[in-house]
């Protein structure tokens, strides 16, 4: 029992120190990329593009940027409008799984990527709300491309 109890907290402080690690070592927005979001009430959609300033490509996965359909999986919790103190999540979408990982851009220094989300994925956000003064919450976030 002892050597079970020693074991695991071997394996939490090994895997903890791992994490704080590579969280350390993720691009940081505002030094290694640029995101700027744009409202656009005419195309009923938050238009956003993704700048790299990095020496290393940077990778975007499914649950970090939009795809082509204006998608991001599992993003619920992290994307939302807010018009004054409502706040209107982001619809749940599954992607699915990817083996080996997925990844929906590489963009390397001085490249852009172009993306939006659009108005009727945010849940009860209704077309009355369209032409309000809103704010998309939409936290950058991205990886290091492993090659």
């Amino acid at each position: 029992m002892r050597r079970i109890a020693f074991s695991l907290a071997f394996a939490l402080a090994v895997t903890s120190g791992v994490a704080a690690h590579a969280g350390a070592k993720m691009p940081v927005a505002g030094k290694d990329f640029d995101v700027v979001t744009r409202d656009n009430p005419a195309a009923q959609r938050f238009e956003l593009t993704f700048t790299s300033h990095a020496k290393r490509p940077i990778c975007l996965a499914p649950e970090q940027w939009p795809n082509q359909a204006g998608k991001i999986d599992w993003a619920r919790d992290s994307v939302a409008v807010r018009v004054g103190t409502a706040h209107f999540p982001l619809s749940d979408w599954n992607g699915g799984y990817c083996v080996g990982g997925c990844v929906v851009a590489k963009v390397r220094r001085g490249e852009s990527v172009n993306g939006f989300i659009p108005y009727k994925d945010f849940e009860g956000f209704g077309a009355e709300q369209y032409q309000a003064r809103k704010e998309l919450v939409f936290p950058p976030s991205a990886f290091w491309c492993s090659h």
